[in-house]
């Protein structure tokens, strides 16, 4: 018997694991993948510095990064416009930061059974148990006082609970992106090359973004491209081709490794605790709705869920026990991707020539789009006199519809913000936030 079970070795797992396994607990990681292929992943690997800051693991080593990052670079579709937007952090070497917190989850005193496939939970008398696995051509039975599914998007554990349960929220395909990216060497080193860059385009990347991140000091990039799932789309790899691939920066490179994957990119999951179990990272939706990067704020999920759990096991890892876990997660991330969920939908609704305009009239400017990433908050400023302009050239319904978005964002942010306190008050909050979602879709209609 396990205290805990942790399904994924990814970043989101191995930080829970570390930090439960220091305070004495008997934990056992599960991973599909062998040993030599852990910290193999197809991921954007870019990561803000804030989360080393508010994470107790120390800045990652120099072996587990590529280079530093001073900023993005944001443009609009027609790329005549060009913005810049601070923020440090680093490009991941994803093998070797994955086999850091690897070694700092084995120092902790971890136990990990690599490829090993989880089947399932075992739930008896309302409560998990453990989880079945298949290992070694044999169905075994794990047992443990809590399961955490850090199992990624696919949510293994946690998609196989009771469909009553308040944590077995499904996830609709309009809230993903499909994304596919390619890490390939360059004839010319990037300029500018500590800023990543994010492309904005409907038509290259419907509902989503395309990306360019130079790994500082090589020839080595990270470019790819997200669109919006469930709508429709053709698959991402068409859109690589079609608009990517042929442009001049990327003649005559060298492909070194393609791959894809799926992304959620909404709200977090509305309560990620059951009795004798917890999500996070992927699992849980703890990902940024507008870039989807999700490395960072699954490590802090991570934290977060291990320091109330480290509480709960001294007694019962219940639902009561667990759920400060949710409040502590809305408070320092929720609240502020809730919010981005809110403009996110926005800009899925407007078309490039809107985006364009927008941007090149800088109706939102740098400094609104970096207060809205860094707090979930969109203030417009001046609004008469860009009103004025905006009627004089025709498109008076942008601003009318960036209002409307900057309420909902504030309403959405102040409802995280004030989490329910406990499991009994969560059905009544969980209707506010559905009722206030569905108006503002409506409202983004018209």
């Amino acid at each position: 018997m396990y205290d805990v079970v942790v399904v994924g070795a990814g970043t989101t797992g191995l930080v829970a694991a570390k930090f439960l396994a220091e305070k004495g607990y008997k934990v056992l990681v599960t991973e599909l993948k062998s040993e030599e292929e852990l910290g193999n992943k197809v991921c954007g690997d870019a990561i803000s510095k804030e989360y080393f800051e508010k994470i107790p693991i120390g800045y990652p080593p120099k072996e587990a990064t590529e280079g530093e990052i001073v900023g993005a670079k944001l443009y609009s579709p027609d790329e005549k416009t060009i913005w810049t937007v601070p923020g440090e952090g680093y490009m991941l070497n994803r093998r070797n930061f994955g086999r850091w917190l690897y070694s700092l989850a084995k120092d902790a005193g971890v136990e990990f059974s690599f490829e090993t496939r989880v089947l399932g939970p075992i739930v008896k008398e309302g409560k998990v148990r453990g989880v079945t696995v298949r290992r070694k051509g044999k169905v075994e039975t794990i047992e443990a006082r809590l399961v955490i599914d850090a199992s990624g998007v696919v949510s293994i554990v946690r998609r196989a609970l009771p469909k009553t349960w308040s944590v077995s929220e499904p996830l609709d395909l309009k809230d993903t992106a499909v994304a596919y990216r390619e890490i390939r060497e360059v004839k010319e080193q990037v300029p500018d090359e500590h800023y990543i860059r994010i492309y904005v385009s409907q038509e290259k990347a419907p509902g989503g973004y395309w990306w360019l991140f130079p790994y500082p000091g090589t020839k080595k990039i990270n470019v790819g491209l997200g669109v919006q799932g469930g709508v429709g789309h053709k698959d991402p790899m068409w859109y690589f081709h079609k608009y990517l691939a042929p442009r001049p920066e990327f003649q005559g490179s060298k492909v070194l490794h393609a791959g894809g994957g799926v992304v959620p990119t909404r709200r977090p999951l509305d309560s990620m605790v059951a009795n004798g179990f917890a999500a996070a990272g992927d699992a849980a939706y703890q990902v940024n709705p507008i870039h989807g990067g999700g490395i960072g704020s699954g490590m802090l999920g991570a934290y977060l869920l291990a320091k109330t759990a480290i509480k709960a096991l001294e007694e019962e890892p219940t639902e009561e026990n667990l759920w400060h876990y949710n409040i502590d997660f809305m408070n320092a991330y929720g609240a502020k991707q809730a919010a981005l969920d809110v403009f996110r939908l926005f800009l899925q609704s407007l078309s490039d020539d809107e985006i364009n305009y927008g941007m090149k009239n800088k109706i939102i400017k740098e400094e609104d789009l970096l207060e809205a990433s860094l707090k979930g908050k969109l203030e417009i400023k001046t609004a008469d006199k860009i009103m004025r302009v905006i009627k004089a050239l025709g498109k008076p319904s942008l601003l009318a519809k960036l209002k409307v978005v900057a309420d909902y964002m504030g309403e959405i942010r102040e409802l995280y913000k004030n989490y329910p306190q406990s499991p009994q008050e969560f059905p009544q909050w969980r209707e506010k936030v559905k009722r206030v979602f569905e108006e503002y879709k409506k409202e983004l209609k018209k």
